[in-house]
């Protein structure tokens, strides 16, 4: 009996031990991703990985979100447009029909934004999965050296990156 209860244990230690941790999953697919990605992988080191932590969706990457900003974007350029052909007509009745049709523009473009914004404002997160951060250095193309700090979004079961962002892109548009 005590031989079958210590094989029991060892079976049980065996098996979670070979089950690789979350945290080992997310490291295996993002060197498996810079070997596929970076100019020359021999040439990577690392340097940090951040904390294993939840990913939210955000609304930029929403389409009902991002559709409304694009109308709303579209229907302004539009309006643009409308404006330019105003300033080349020389008569008050050359410029009229662009006059009704700018103020029709207006009018949507006004409905438009204010629904934009709305779903922007209303928007809720849902979990989508899982995010870490890495810090790494290695070769560019012509050969220098280049920190690089990079978030990895993954699926819920840590098997695929969803989305890559280059947090030094992100840092420089704010």
């Amino acid at each position: 009996m005590k031989n079958l209860l210590i094989i029991l244990c060892v079976i049980l230690v065996s098996s979670c031990a070979a089950q690789p941790t979350p945290l080992k999953k997310a490291e295996k697919l993002i060197k498996q991703n810079l070997f596929e990605t970076q100019h020359d992988f021999g040439s990577y080191e690392l340097i940090s990985f951040g904390k294993l932590d939840s990913a939210f969706s955000e609304a930029v990457y929403d389409i009902n979100v991002r559709k409304a900003f694009e109308d709303f974007l579209y229907l302004k350029n539009k309006y643009e447009d409308i404006e330019l052909q105003i300033n080349k007509q020389q008569t008050y009745e050359d410029r009229k029909p662009f006059y009704n049709r700018a103020l029709k523009i207006l009018d949507t473009l006004e409905v438009y934004e204010n629904r934009a914004y709305a779903l922007n404002k209303n928007f809720i997160p849902k979990f989508i999965g899982w995010q870490i951060d890495h810090k790494f250095r290695s070769k560019t193309k012509s050969g220098n050296f280049r920190i690089t700090n990079l978030k990895y979004i993954f699926d819920k079961e840590i098997t695929k990156i969803s989305r890559v962002d280059d947090l030094d892109d992100l840092k420089d548009k704010k």
